[in-house]
């Protein structure tokens, strides 16, 4: 739907067509007889426009069918790796590098590059459905904290971009106080991480 045509005679446009309804039907009315060429002026959103093609118009075409053919343009998928708690004290994301995610569309599986230092990545050229996004490799000391989510690319929307937090995983250390002398282990010890 959305489409509108022209019927040129060289540079001068003659004739323009209806609008092109969910059936995808464009119509022209009272042409003379004459050869013209059909360019798409409007074209539906999502789409290339069809090729500039030629049409003749006379005792034996006087009610005539063609077919234009659009292109679908090509969709994408960017994610945005960050750190979901900021920087301590600053409430600016932290990029991630090192992440990986699949995509998923029937038997069709496509696995990106790494984040790098920005914390992007994308898959570009895809066709329009829905694509299952998985996050599959977590940057070094995160965990996967992402559930995969579904993506529709169609005409309305072609291109997609998605921030993905990973959180913080947690660090444990063990202290074991021993007397200096002889090593003997000390109990009743208590210590504190401080931070800064």
């Amino acid at each position: 739907a959305g489409a509108v045509f022209e019927l040129r005679d060289g540079a001068t446009v003659k004739y323009t067509s209806t609008t092109s309804g969910s059936n995808g039907i464009c119509t022209f009315s009272n042409v003379a007889w004459g050869t013209y060429t059909v360019h798409e002026k409007t074209v539906p959103a999502g789409y290339t426009a069809a090729a500039d093609f030629s049409i003749t118009v006379d005792a034996t075409h006087l009610a005539s069918s063609y077919d234009a053919l659009d292109t679908r343009l090509s969709g994408s998928i960017s994610l945005h790796k960050v750190d979901d708690m900021g920087t301590p004290g600053n409430t600016d994301d932290i990029d991630l590098s090192g992440a990986v995610f699949t995509i998923t569309k029937g038997s069709t599986t496509l696995t990106s590059t790494p984040t790098g230092s920005n914390g992007l990545t994308s898959f570009t050229g895809l066709e329009w459905g829905t694509w299952t996004v998985t996050e599959i490799t977590a940057p070094t000391g995160y965990g996967i904290t992402m559930i995969p989510f579904d993506v529709t690319l169609e005409a309305a929307q072609r291109d997609f971009s998605y921030r993905v937090d990973d959180a913080r995983r947690t660090a444990s250390a063990e202290i074991t106080k021993k007397d200096a002398t002889d090593s003997s282990t000390l109990s009743g010890a208590v210590f504190e991480l401080l931070q800064g």
